[in-house]
């Protein structure tokens, strides 16, 4: 699926259940890499409560989970030691 074709508004459940990448495995994938592209460690808990919304089938949104990742990030931005 092209990220092109995701909207905000679309829900991980019912909206996405059909995607190929819908198991703990691949989710976990996911993690990984917004770890890696956004340059910044996701703690367990706030992990679990990210793969909550796509294994667990909770109803957000994708826009909910991206405001979620950006809240995380800005977190760990802030407590970044200044140089």
């Amino acid at each position: 699926m092209p990220a092109e074709s995701l909207q905000a508004s679309d829900r991980f459940y019912p909206d996405m259940e059909k995607l190929p990448f819908y198991d703990i495995i691949d989710s976990l994938g996911i993690i990984l890499e917004l770890e890696q592209k956004l340059k910044f460690r996701i703690s367990e808990v706030d992990a679990d409560r990210l793969l909550a919304r796509v294994v667990r089938k909770e109803s957000d949104t994708v826009g909910d989970a991206v405001i979620e990742v950006l809240q995380l990030w800005k977190r760990d931005q802030d407590q970044e030691p200044l140089s």
